[in-house]
C-alpha cells in the first residue's frame, strides 16, 4: 500500500462523521464554524508512534488536494476543516449508494437556480423548516446542521459570496429562524455551481434500469472515473472506460433478454455460415456490435452511433493492453475524445 493511501480513508471517514458536530446555529460562517479539534481527531484515531510520520504525510497529501484544510497555532495543527471538495470526493469514492450531502447540495442548488429563474424581487425569505421540506429533508437537528453547512460552504465557490444569510430573530418583525437570499437582481448561482448541478442531475438519470444498488454504484464509479480522467487529460483511459462500460451494458442486455439475443446465425467474410453465442464468456465485442447494427437492436436511428463505436471505441478499449496500444501508434487528442464522448453519452442513456 502506498504511504498516501495508508490513512486516507480513515482520515476522511473521521472527518465525514464528525465535521457537523461543532456547529453553532446562531452563526453562518464559511468554513470556520465547522471544525474538528485536531487533538481529539488524533486521539480518536489511535495513531501509534511508529505510524505518525505516515499519518502526517496523509494529512499533508489530503490538504494538498484540498479535501481538508488545517489551521495551525504555534507550529502545530489546531483544527481540521472538511472542505466541500472533500465531502463530495468521500461520498463518490466510499458512499456512492448514499451520498447524503451531495444530494442535499444538489437540491439546494436546484432551488437557487429556480430562484434565479423566477424571482423578481431583490431578496427572498424562507424559514428553516420550509427550506428543509423544499430540499426534501426531514425536520430534525441533524438535517438542520447539514442544511446550514451546505448554505455556508457553497458560497463563493458555487454561489455568489454573501448572497445567503441566516436570521435568528429579526427585531423589525415577528419572524424568527429563516434564511434570506439577497442580490437577486442578478444570478447568484455561479457557472461552476450550474455545472455541478447539471452533472449531478445527469448522474441521477443514468442507469435507471439497473435495479441492483451495488451494480449501479459500480457503474456510476466507472462513469465518474471517465469524468476524472477527462479533467486530467488522460485520453487513453477515457476511451478504455467508455468501451468497458458499453460492452458490459450490452452483455447485460443480452443476458436479460430471455433468449431473444442469445444465438446469432450469420455468415463470415468468406460467406460461410457461422453461429455466435452472444452471451458466451469468450465472445468478443465486435460480433456483439455487428449483431446490434445488423438487427437494429436499439432502433435504426442509433445504428450510426453503434457503427462509430465498432470502428473506434471498440478498438480503443483494447488499449488497456500496452502491447496493442504501442503497436497502434495512435495519439489521442481532445477533439477525438470529444467526438467519442458525444456518442458515448447518447448511447449510455439507452440502458
Amino acid at each position: 500500500m502506498q504511504i498516501e493511501d495508508k490513512f486516507d480513508k480513515n482520515i476522511l471517514e473521521y472527518c465525514y462523521n464528525n465535521f457537523l458536530k461543532s456547529f453553532n446555529y446562531y452563526q453562518l460562517k464559511n468554513p470556520s464554524n465547522f471544525y474538528i479539534s485536531f487533538s481529539s481527531f488524533e486521539s480518536d484515531l489511535s495513531i501509534n508512534k511508529a505510524d505518525k510520520k505516515d499519518f502526517y504525510f496523509s494529512i499533508d497529501q489530503l490538504a494538498s488536494k484540498e479535501y481538508i484544510k488545517s489551521r495551525y497555532e504555534y507550529g502545530k495543527i489546531e483544527t481540521i476543516y472538511f472542505t466541500l471538495k472533500g465531502v463530495i470526493f468521500y461520498e463518490e469514492r466510499y458512499l456512492s449508494d448514499k451520498k447524503i450531502m451531495t444530494k442535499i447540495i444538489t437540491n439546494v442548488l436546484e432551488l437557487i437556480k429556480k430562484i434565479d429563474d423566477e424571482e423578481t424581487a431583490r431578496e427572498k425569505v424562507i424559514g428553516i423548516d420550509e427550506l428543509l421540506e423544499i430540499v426534501k429533508l426531514e425536520i430534525n437537528n441533524e438535517n438542520k446542521s447539514r442544511l446550514f453547512w451546505t448554505l455556508s460552504i457553497i458560497q463563493d465557490d458555487l454561489v455568489l459570496k454573501r448572497s445567503i444569510f441566516y436570521i435568528n430573530h429579526d427585531l423589525l418583525s415577528v419572524r424568527r429562524h429563516y434564511f434570506k437570499f439577497i442580490n437577486l437582481n442578478r444570478r447568484i448561482l455561479k457557472k461552476k455551481g450550474e455545472e455541478f448541478l447539471n452533472y449531478q442531475l445527469n448522474l441521477m438519470n443514468l442507469f435507471t434500469n439497473i435495479k441492483d444498488d451495488f451494480e449501479k454504484a459500480l457503474l456510476l464509479n466507472e462513469y465518474n472515473d471517465i469524468k476524472l480522467f477527462y479533467s486530467l487529460e488522460k485520453w487513453k483511459e477515457v476511451a478504455i472506460k467508455m468501451g468497458s462500460i458499453l460492452e458490459y451494458l450490452i452483455t447485460k442486455k443480452f443476458l436479460e433478454s430471455k433468449g431473444k439475443h442469445f444465438k446469432w446465425k450469420t455468415k463470415n467474410r468468406s460467406g460461410k455460415p457461422v453461429e455466435f453465442n452472444l452471451i458466451g464468456d469468450h465472445t468478443q465485442f465486435s460480433p456483439k456490435l455487428t449483431y446490434i447494427i445488423e438487427n437494429s437492436v436499439f432502433g435504426i436511428k442509433n445504428n450510426q452511433n453503434w457503427s462509430f463505436v465498432n470502428n473506434n471505441i471498440r478498438e480503443y478499449r483494447n488499449y488497456i493492453h500496452l502491447t496493442k496500444f504501442i503497436k497502434s501508434k495512435i495519439i489521442f487528442e481532445k477533439s477525438l475524445i470529444d467526438k467519442l464522448s458525444d456518442v458515448f453519452e447518447k448511447l449510455v442513456r439507452l440502458f
